[in-house]
């Protein structure tokens, strides 16, 4: 794709609509490749070295709620998940209306990290972290650190939508 890839395309049609499916195809054959698309909102990630007849039912799942991923990334992903920290400390949702800055600061705080502990291993500012500290608690309708925790955890259990 000429001006941009594949990646940020399919970040830009599901920041517009995210009911679109989109399915991104490849000659890679790359999981890591797989998992950013999958971040950026893709409903799939396939080999262009996929068996031909398996298409047309990879894609009508798709559109029946099913992911459309090769049994060599579905497997990466259990990996990744077995490894993930307990209470899901690292995953972040797709749809999130927190930046990924916001996501690092939340999953130190979640792992108990102090104000002090998080501007020291982040290489902020602590006015900078409390700043985020301030619009986590926004953006999650909290009051507490304990709060945003517990918040976190319904998010990555939901799927990014706070509860």
């Amino acid at each position: 794709m000429p001006e941009l890839d594949g990646i940020e395309a399919t970040r830009r049609i599901y920041e517009q609509d995210s009911g679109i499916r989109v399915i991104l195809l490849t000659g890679a054959g790359d999981e890591t490749l797989g998992l950013r698309g999958l971040r950026a909102g893709a409903a799939g990630y396939l080999s262009k070295d996929m068996e031909l007849a398996s298409l047309p039912r990879a894609l009508r799942g798709s559109l029946d709620g099913e992911a459309a991923i090769s049994r060599r990334l579905a497997m990466h992903l259990v990996q990744h998940y077995r490894t993930a920290p307990t209470g899901g400390m690292g995953l972040r949702p797709v749809r999130s209306s927190l930046t990924d800055r916001e996501w690092e600061v939340l999953d130190l705080l979640s792992g108990g990290a102090s104000t002090d502990d998080i501007a020291r291993l982040l290489v902020l500012s602590t006015e900078t972290v409390r700043s985020h500290l301030k619009n986590l608690y926004r953006k999650l309708e909290v009051r507490s650190r304990e709060e945003a925790v517990e918040a976190a955890v319904r998010m990555r259990e939901l799927g990014g939508v706070p509860a």
